[in-house]
């Protein structure tokens, strides 16, 4: 918005270059006095080359040929206007009466640069207050009768053709050049309204700008007067009505109809992405506009619709840093954010999608913004009463849901999605006294599991689409669901081994945690009450390749002598059709696991039993045949070393004559 009033006020300040000295000389001087006038008019030097030519036919007016106007004393950017030529046509009638009207001025090739230094001084202050005040002087030095006569100043038509402009602030750095511009101006009186049309064409996509100017001279001195403006473009179109400055700064009531944000944004040079459709892809804008020196735009009473979503609100957008950065609190309508979503989810036939999630949206604006709506679909998510802060910061957003609810209960957490690096997503969230069945199959595409339930997910993926941050996933949570119904399983039937898959099994409670580890989810704590007996469960859940590895071990109520029967029931396969059966083995094993162990027992005490009547032989058929009798706490193997140390000592001592 800054540079559009700055652009219409740099065409303006351009026709007053050219005509300045006009009309402040006395007719019959125009010829031979014009470059003289023209600087004592501006206090600027002024280099015509080649000749000024007066010309009668078809009007009577000036030629001239390359021109040039010198800069600011403080500026070191060369002159503030160069032009191969002029071609001024002055009005007949108007000269003989005293007044300067202007038939047409066409500027060829005309180059205009306007600057701003540290101290906040322009270049163009040479035409502050040079309409009447300025023309009295130069007309006739002497002191004006108060009843003297005003001279009218008139500029019919003001044409410049392959006009180029650049604006350069010294005190925030900004230096911006436009070219390929067309513009005509309309001023029958500069002491009144001027109209413009301006046509800039960029990359062969034309921008059209026209409007109107309220006090062509307040706005050249820098007062703020009234505007009005309409920009088309792409197929975009935005008005402005209110009141507007020549250093960018305004205030009025702005509407936009916009077709195409990223072709509008394209077309005006800017960088942009390709938003997703009900996120500002197109729609129509209308708010009350401030914007100021300091780059800031203000949109209060903001009324936006995109495509379907509906903001109302108020708004800060800064443009002073990298990216644009939006504040403020939006009341939106029921919001439809399916696109987000890319190709979809998936399905437990199809598995996840691969196709690329496209987030360099993140990327395009900065955001600390508030946000309250009656619902919110996103995806196969669909949340009622929601109130959330949105912070989006260099391409990493970080949505916290304070308030929602959403499949019978209620849901909060934070969201965070990361595209500095390649895209990465993480939630953790809690959700209380929902239906288990219906949150599952919107987050998973998991239907199995009903009931009324509580859920704690921490969860991270990283991947550019759907199937691969699902395959990534870390993370942990739980789960504890009341009088549920578990679809596909049958327990009663599977523990009288009927092999009969189907029905369903319900229970009173079920609990459990878990841990996710490279997009597979493992549980060893499940526990459930069904309706006549318990159960145990434990396994592995791929959540990217969509699978089931688990073991439900029913605990059936105990028998008369004390024994619990087991039964484990196996789910293994794809989640559209696991197989589901009876782990026989397991079943006996887990039944008669007392049985087992004292028979083991019995065992053991038969053989250690044996083993002690062997060695009580071994000992009595020594001492009988050896003569070697086993003491006390000595082995066999003892009782002989020590027998043969005897013996080596006896027959020792007869050696050496000895006893």
């Amino acid at each position: 918005m800054r540079w559009i009033f700055r652009i219409i006020g740099a065409l303006v300040v351009a026709g007053a270059i050219f005509v300045a000295g006009l009309f402040l000389v006395p007719n019959e001087q125009v010829t031979r006095l014009l470059e003289s006038q023209i600087e004592a008019a501006t206090g600027r030097e002024v280099t015509f080359e080649g000749e000024v030519r007066p010309s009668f036919y078809p009007d009577i007016g000036l030629r001239t040929g390359p021109v040039r106007i010198a800069n600011a004393a403080w500026s070191d950017g060369g002159p503030i206007l160069e032009a191969e030529g002029l071609n001024v046509a002055l009005d007949l009638t108007g000269l003989l009466s005293g007044d300067l009207l202007i038939g047409d001025i066409t500027a060829i090739a005309p180059r205009l640069l306007l600057e701003t230094n540290s101290e906040g001084e322009v270049n163009w202050d040479m035409f502050a207050g040079s309409g009447e005040a300025r023309g009295a002087a130069l007309d006739d030095p002497a002191p004006v009768a108060e009843d003297a006569p005003k001279r009218r100043i008139s500029l019919e038509n003001l044409s410049l053709t392959d006009a180029a402009i650049r604006f350069v602030d010294r005190r925030s750095g900004e230096n911006v050049a436009i070219s390929n511009i067309d513009v005509d101006v309309k001023a029958p009186d500069l002491e009144g309204p001027a109209d413009f049309a301006i046509t800039y064409r960029r990359a062969g996509t034309p921008i059209e700008l026209s409007g109107r100017i309220a006090q062509t001279q307040s706005f050249l001195d820098g007062a703020a007067t009234g505007v009005t403006a309409v920009m088309t473009a792409a197929g975009s179109r935005v008005s402005f009505d209110g009141r507007a400055a020549l250093d960018g700064s305004a205030a009025g009531r702005v509407t936009a109809n916009i077709a195409q944000t990223a072709r509008l944004l394209a077309a005006l040079g800017l960088p942009g992405a390709e938003l997703p459709k009900g996120f500002g892809r197109s729609g129509n804008v209308s708010a009350n506009l401030e914007y100021g020196a300091n780059n800031v735009v203000r949109l209060a009473g903001l009324d936006a619709d995109l495509e379907g979503n509906s903001f109302k609100g108020d708004l800060t957008v800064a443009f002073a840093g990298a990216r644009p950065k939006v504040t403020g609190a939006i009341a939106a309508s029921a919001l439809d954010f399916s696109a987000f979503g890319g190709a979809g989810g998936g399905s437990a036939q199809s598995g996840w999608s691969k196709a690329a999630i496209d987030a360099s949206a993140l990327g395009a604006v900065d955001a600390e913004v508030a946000l309250s709506t009656p619902a919110v679909v996103f995806g196969d998510i669909r949340l009622t009463n929601v109130a959330a802060s949105a912070v989006i910061d260099r391409a990493r957003g970080v949505l916290t849901l304070t308030r929602a609810a959403g499949y019978g209960g209620g849901l909060s957490g934070t969201f965070v999605a990361n595209n500095r690096d390649g895209l990465s997503v993480r939630a953790d969230m809690q959700a209380q006294g929902v239906q288990m069945q219906q949150l599952l199959s919107a987050l998973m595409g998991y239907e199995r599991i009903a009931g009324t339930g509580d859920a704690r997910l921490s969860v991270l993926g990283v991947g550019q689409s759907v199937d691969a941050i699902m395959r990534s996933l870390d993370g942990d949570g739980s789960v504890a669901i009341r009088q549920g119904e578990i679809f596909g399983l049958t327990l009663g039937q599977l523990f009288l081994n009927q092999g009969q898959q189907g029905g369903s099994t319900i229970f009173n409670d079920l609990a459990g945690t878990f841990r996710i580890q490279n997009g597979v989810l493992r549980n060893d704590d499940l526990r459930a009450q069904l309706q006549s007996f318990g159960a145990r469960g434990a396994g592995k859940i791929d959540l990217g390749g969509q699978s089931i590895d688990y073991r439900v071990t029913p605990v059936l109520p105990k028998t008369q002598d004390g024994r619990e029967v087991v039964f484990p029931v196996t789910i293994k396969g794809p989640w559209s059709g696991p197989k589901i059966g009876v782990d026989l083995e397991a079943a006996i094993k887990g039944t008669f696991e007392a049985e087992i162990e004292k028979e083991k027992e019995k065992v053991r005490e038969r053989v250690e039993k044996e083993v002690e009547k062997v060695e009580e032989r071994v000992r009595e058929r020594v001492e009988e045949e050896l003569g070697v009798t086993q003491q006390e706490g000595e082995s066999v193997e003892d009782a002989l070393r020590r027998k043969a140390e005897e013996e080596a000592r006896k027959a020792l001592g007869r050696l050496l004559g000895g006893n």
